[in-house]
């Protein structure tokens, strides 16, 4: 015999900062089509070379802060072989991913930028980062006087926001 079980009271609705805030403020159609649809994107070129750059900041952040922590700070320029073993790094975490760049052209100018990204702002930057990668969550009232009366439906009374921030610093 199959017992029902009780529906939830109300399911809080979540909202990833930088996910879903970004992408309805960028194209409020293609938030839709993409997070409510969920219809892939075709041809992620751009999410392969945002993730590629910030991974490789962060693992090079990551480096530079054991390296302080170890009472030895490492600050950038780093050598050619350092540089090479922190993308190939990032290029299989995406691979499994299975994020890849468009083209052999796009991956040369990514890395490109990247190896400059590292040994240019790493070493302005670095030292001012206290941390990386800050966890976010709250929780806001619905706007419920902004809500026209014909669309109100309502299983909350709340919403949730999450995300990440990533550079935390004590510079003011």
């Amino acid at each position: 015999m199959e017992l029902s079980k009780r529906p939830p009271v109300f399911s809080l609705p979540s909202y990833s900062l930088t996910g879903d805030l970004i992408g309805f403020i960028r194209c409020g159609l293609q938030y839709r089509y993409t997070t409510i649809g969920q219809l892939p994107s075709s041809n992620p070129v751009q999410m392969w070379f945002g993730e590629f750059i910030h991974g490789v900041l962060e693992e090079a952040y990551r480096r530079y802060d054991w390296s302080r922590k170890q009472g030895t700070p490492d600050l950038p320029p780093w050598n050619e072989s350092k540089l090479q073993e922190i993308l190939d790094i990032i290029k299989r975490r995406l691979s499994a991913q299975k994020l890849f760049p468009y083209s052999q052209q796009l991956e040369l100018i990514g890395d490109q930028r990247a190896r400059i990204s590292i040994n240019e702002l790493g070493p302005l930057l670095f030292p001012l980062i206290h941390r990386a990668e800050v966890r976010l969550k709250g929780a806001r009232q619905l706007p419920v006087n902004q809500i026209p009366s014909q669309y109100f439906l309502r299983e909350a009374d709340r919403y949730e926001m999450v995300g990440v921030v990533d550079v935390v610093s004590h510079v003011e």
